[in-house]
């Protein structure tokens, strides 16, 4: 019981995401979005409050060639 509750306040209760609000899962997402607006081309400042941010570039996967 106490377990299924400390659950649901985490947010991680079954049925629960990360959009319900109120739980710690959804208090933690919303400030790391405030931090993440308040430091936009500067997210390594994110690091110092226990976020891992990663920096790189994401590149368009190949075109396979179509076979016919």
């Amino acid at each position: 019981m106490l377990y299924e509750k400390a659950n649901t306040t985490l947010g991680v209760a079954k049925g629960q995401s990360i959009r319900s609000d109120g739980t710690g899962l959804n208090r933690v997402a919303k400030a790391r979005a405030l931090l993440l607006a308040l430091n936009l081309g500067k997210e390594n400042a994110l690091e110092p409050f226990g976020f891992k941010v990663v920096v790189g570039s994401a590149s368009a996967p190949k075109k396979q060639p179509v076979k016919v």
